[in-house]
């Protein structure tokens, strides 16, 4: 989940996945990985070798849609220590 400040990218995505269905329902729309990579770039945050995902400018680690997963994670390091 992006930060307040780009959270609006988003709706680029939606806007062009819309676009491709009205020239033609057989486009195929990008993928997750495809947006992330194109979020990355659109907001300067390292895509290369070099990328640093915990930079919370670009992310917000504490959005509630990864609580989930932090959770797991939690789970499964606290499984590997046991």
């Amino acid at each position: 989940m992006a930060p307040p400040d780009y959270r609006a990218i988003y709706g680029c995505f939606d806007d062009y996945e819309a676009c491709l269905c009205r020239l033609d329902p057989q486009y195929t729309r990008p993928g997750r990985k495809a947006r992330i990579y194109a979020y990355c770039e659109a907001v300067g945050a390292a895509t290369g070798p070099d990328k640093n995902y915990s930079d919370a400018k670009h992310w917000n680690a504490d959005a509630p849609v990864l609580k989930p997963l932090q959770q797991l994670l939690r789970s499964m390091v606290g499984n590997a220590e046991a």
